[in-house]
């Protein structure tokens, strides 16, 4: 998520909580840096940093993740990975849904993955339906440097050319840690194992990283892809790959996948795309 950086301004916090009144949320607490929103059917509380609010808008205003899904026919058989799922606002949008049986949320970041406990901790129905794994994804398991931007949470990477891209001038403000990267193929694999008769949605919005997830599953693990009814997340511009170059690999390895939706927002990224399964 680059909002911090995009030509076209973000959307201040006021216009954020003014959008979410008029879709049915009510703020339940207002205090400093934190605001709780609470959704119309009472179902759902999200704390968000006023600081940080865009992910929030993106997923919860924008409906940037919103899937075309029958709960009739995928009742409670749905199983999500959400890789790259910063401060857990898309895992907790699936898990609320009724075709979501589980949600199984991968996000290196310390500090975000305790803001992701903070969340649930605040939505107990939800708590047995969402597990977090404090852990990155990747094309194989190894340790690796993990940068951040200070002060942010919409932008960590375990790509260095994505963040040197995106940061050029504002180096100083570049925090780095050593973070755990796990074999993609791997961990899905054993998840997958226990959850045989169900079908998957695969979000991926790791900035940068994502190209190594997609290699690795597409390498060792392609028919997982027989039973992904939706990928989504986004692609970003890297040594490797441009934002549209890498979007049009990801879909060449995918043929039996249509796009339903490509946001290309500026020079950095495609910005929450969604593909299909035609098959399914």
């Amino acid at each position: 998520m680059l909002k911090f950086f995009r030509k076209k301004e973000a959307p201040h916090i006021r216009n954020i909580i003014h959008n979410a009144y008029k879709q049915g949320y009510t703020v339940e607490t207002n205090y400093k840096n934190i605001i709780v929103f609470k959704n119309k059917n009472n179902n759902l509380k999200v704390k968000v940093f006023k600081s940080a609010p865009w992910i929030f808008n993106e997923i919860f205003i924008e409906h940037s993740y919103k899937l075309d899904i029958s709960p009739e026919k995928y009742n409670n058989s749905i199983i999500v990975f959400d890789i790259g799922a910063n401060r857990g606002y898309a895992s907790l949008n699936f898990a609320t849904q009724t075709w979501c049986k589980k949600v199984f949320s991968f996000e290196p970041d310390i500090s975000n993955f305790i803001d992701i406990n903070e969340n649930l901790k605040l939505n107990p129905a939800l708590q047995n339906k969402i597990q977090c794994f404090n852990i990155g994804l990747s094309n194989n398991t190894k340790i690796e440097t993990f940068y951040t931007f200070e002060n942010r949470d919409d932008l960590s990477t375990t790509s260095k050319e994505f963040i040197d891209f995106i940061t050029a001038d504002q180096k100083d403000k570049i925090v780095t840690t050593q973070i755990a990267l796990c074999n993609t193929s791997e961990i899905l694999k054993s998840i997958v194992s226990d959850n045989i008769s169900c079908k998957i949605i695969l979000k991926v919005d790791t900035e940068g990283s994502e190209y190594e997830i997609f290699k690795n599953l597409f390498n060792n693990y392609p028919e997982i892809f027989e039973n992904i009814i939706y990928v989504c997340g986004e692609t970003h511009k890297t040594i490797e790959y441009n934002h549209l170059e890498g979007f049009q690999y990801i879909l060449k390895n995918l043929p039996q996948f249509e796009i339903v939706k490509q946001d290309i927002n500026n020079e950095e990224c495609v910005d929450n795309f969604i593909l299909r399964n035609k098959n399914l």
